[in-house]
């Protein structure tokens, strides 16, 4: 299996009403996520005064191999080693921030409004109305993403489903693996990844899914080709530069957009 990510384990918590064994290691393992790499399944089993099966079924549970596999993976989630890969902030920026708190968020949201801004002249209308016609026609569309774009997505499908329009969405690394393996050539399957870390992430998820013999789309904010764009049929480009710093914001407005679009289409 592949692992869940912590963020799943928060998504756990807000399903639940009540403290069980699963709730009481996911509040431990957050709070002492710093020295949980050193502990022993033991040692964690009687700080939350479990027992070792327990622990052992928690991890697989969410996804990990073994303990250790889960408690070395959660301590590189949860360490913030590099602000700028976790916050996508340079050090000026974060620097900006501690002491002109004021003037960091003016300068944050004029590069949030720039590079909503850049989609107007880079979106390629035509092609998102084709994309969009697919949908409409396609019996058999998948959505695929990473962690936060499958918050997005998931929006965008229920938006969809008010039409009447049915798309599938993987909300996990396990379902999207599955979705992946089971694509046709009836299949349409597309991937929105912002700045391409759907391809870093989920590799083995990537890789069914360009071996596969469906429709594949890919919706980007990185301009220009690389490595994994040329496998696509069709590659939407909506940003004319990166800016990692204004973050995922025209892909939401996209998003946006096309669940407004695609219900004009439809009349």
């Amino acid at each position: 299996m592949i692992a869940m990510s912590a963020h799943n384990m928060i998504k756990y918590l807000n399903h639940q009403t009540e403290e069980n064994v699963q709730t009481k290691l996911i509040h431990f393992i957050f709070n002492h996520y710093h020295t949980l790499q050193h502990m022993t399944i033991i040692e964690l089993a009687q700080r939350c005064y479990v027992s070792t099966a327990s622990v052992s079924r928690f991890a697989r549970n969410f996804g990990y191999h073994s303990f250790d596999d889960m408690k070395n993976s959660i301590a590189t989630e949860m360490t913030i080693s590099e602000p700028y890969v976790t916050y996508r902030m340079t050090k000026q920026s974060l620097k900006e921030l501690s002491s002109h708190p004021d003037e960091f968020y003016r300068l944050f949201a004029d590069g949030i409004i720039t590079s909503i801004k850049d989609t107007v002249n880079t979106l390629p209308f035509e092609a998102i109305d084709m994309l969009l016609h697919r949908i409409l026609q396609t019996d058999d569309v998948i959505l695929f993403g990473y962690d936060i774009m499958i918050d997005e997505l998931r929006i965008f499908q229920s938006t969809l489903l008010s039409c009447g329009i049915i798309v599938r969405l993987g909300e996990t690394p396990d379902v999207q693996l599955e979705l992946a393996k089971h694509l046709t050539s009836h299949s349409t399957a597309i991937v929105f990844s912002s700045f391409g870390t759907f391809f870093a992430k989920l590799p083995t998820v990537y890789s069914h899914i360009v071996q596969s013999n469906a429709h594949l789309i890919l919706v980007t904010q990185m301009p220009g080709s690389n490595i994994y764009t040329g496998v696509f049929d069709e590659v939407l480009p909506i940003s004319s530069k990166t800016n990692v710093e204004a973050g995922s914001y025209p892909m939401n407005f996209l998003l946006d957009y096309m669940a407004r679009r695609i219900f004009v289409l439809q009349r």
